[in-house]
């Protein structure tokens, strides 16, 4: 797996994008939060230096110039002084007391706090009062407020290194595992390239996108191995079933070609076969067009109820010959969307399958009605049945039971029923009718 796969994968890249997305917002909450805590301790600080220059006024109004200095003494004391700087300077810059040696000439009397540089490079936040005859300046140690910001700035640093860190190593992972699930897909994909249809992606951890895709891909994969079976099936199917006719064919136009006499009626014989090969390969075509297609633009609400009761009467002569009583039960309408002239097809399939492939005096019931919010038409026989084992093969074109042999058909009446439904979205569902069958076409609800 080469490196530079992983770098261009998608997980990669879009952490790359997100940490790009996250350095932009983080720089502006970084500086946001920078300036809010440095605002909030200068305020702190300057709210310091104003409570105190109005104590030290009060002082100086009440008591003069001589109290304003006793009281700048104790100001200086150890206990009270901590990073507090204080001075009383005269008008010629001579200082009366305090800790804090500063020139008039730096000292702003208009502004609330200024910052002053000290002689060993610090600076402090001071504010100053001008009386009479004196200048009071009060001050506060910057270094609190520097080392802060300079912790803060830091901190903020080293939590954006390590959430880029953190952000690309998840995004390497994750493009490494997203990157071996994909060569796993273009593996399976080459070898049923080369005609493994078994070949399969199989689960895969976790619940991601490319696993649900992976799925989807197994599942195409099986219908496809299931069509193409399907078709090679059809195919023996279509070779072996009508090597029959074809042989008969070209024998009765043999004996034709030899005989004397009777042979229009040779060559008849031999069209008639042609002909059923003919609608053989129709009612193939008409399957496959069937499962294929998903144009549904005729489709329409038809009452199966109606299409019963229109087209049992055109079996009745068949029923009869062979003795088989029927019972129609769709007094109702009941209806289903779908291609009416299909529907009817189907209908009749199922009647001629009925009527044949059941024993004389095996009784026939015919319904169409509402199930569980589903429209159902059924055809029901107490015929021999087919075994469960043997009724998914039956909807397979060609496919004919052993015991049907004897009975002329191509065994395509139930694939045709199969493509009907498939092209309905139906399904089928062969029950035992205890005896015999009971074929349910149960539509969409």
């Amino acid at each position: 797996m080469r490196r530079a796969d992983i770098l261009s994968g998608y997980a990669f890249r879009s952490a790359l994008l997100a940490v790009a997305i996250m350095a932009v917002a983080f720089t502006a909450a970084g500086a946001l939060a920078y300036h809010t805590v440095r605002r909030a301790m200068q305020s702190e600080l300057e709210r310091e230096l104003v409570a105190e220059l109005l104590l030290l006024d009060e002082v100086y109004q009440t008591g003069g110039e001589t109290a304003l200095i006793q009281a700048v003494h104790k100001l200086e004391r150890p206990e009270l002084r901590g990073n507090r700087y204080i001075a009383l300077i005269d008008a010629h810059g001579v200082r009366l007391a305090g800790n804090l040696d500063v020139a008039p000439d730096l000292l702003d009397f208009t502004r609330r706090v200024q910052i002053l540089p000290m002689a060993d490079g610090t600076t402090i936040a001071a504010s100053a009062r001008r009386y009479e005859t004196v200048r009071l300046v009060v001050g506060r140690d910057t270094t609190l407020i520097d080392v802060t910001l300079r912790t803060l700035l830091y901190a903020l640093l080293a939590a954006f290194l390590l959430i880029f860190v953190a952000a690309v190593m998840t995004g390497w992972v994750l493009s490494k595992q997203s990157l071996q699930k994909l060569m796993h897909i273009a593996d399976v994909l080459e070898r049923v390239g080369r005609g493994d249809s078994a070949a399969r992606i199989g689960p895969m951890r976790g619940d991601g996108q490319i696993g649900r895709i992976a799925g989807l891909i197994d599942l195409s994969l099986g219908r496809l191995s299931a069509l193409t079976e399907n078709s090679q099936n059809t195919i023996r199917a279509i070779a072996h079933d009508l090597r029959t006719p074809l042989n008969r064919t070209v024998i009765r136009l043999d004996e034709a070609a030899a005989a004397e006499s009777d042979q229009g009626a040779l060559i008849a014989a031999a069209q008639e076969e042609l002909q059923r090969l003919g609608d053989t390969f129709d009612t193939v075509l008409r399957i496959s067009t069937l499962t294929t297609s998903f144009d549904r633009s005729n489709f329409r609400s038809v009452d199966l109820a109606s299409i019963v009761a229109e087209t049992v009467p055109l079996f009745d002569a068949d029923f009869a010959d062979r003795s088989q009583p029927v019972e129609v039960a769709a007094d109702t309408p009941v209806y289903a969307r779908g291609d009416e002239q299909a529907l009817r097809q189907l209908l009749v399939n199922l009647l001629a399958n009925a009527n044949r492939h059941t024993g004389p005096g095996t009784s026939i019931r015919v319904g169409a009605r509402y199930d569980q919010g589903s429209a159902v038409l059924e055809v029901c026989d107490t015929g021999p049945g087919i075994p469960a084992d043997q009724r998914a093969a039956v909807l397979q074109p060609f496919t004919r039971l052993d015991s049907s042999r004897s009975v002329a058909g191509t065994g395509l009446g139930l694939a045709l029923v199969h493509a009907i439904a498939i092209r309905h979205g139906a399904a089928i569902e062969m029950d035992d009718n205890a005896p015999g069958l009971c074929v349910r076409i149960r539509f969409p609800g």
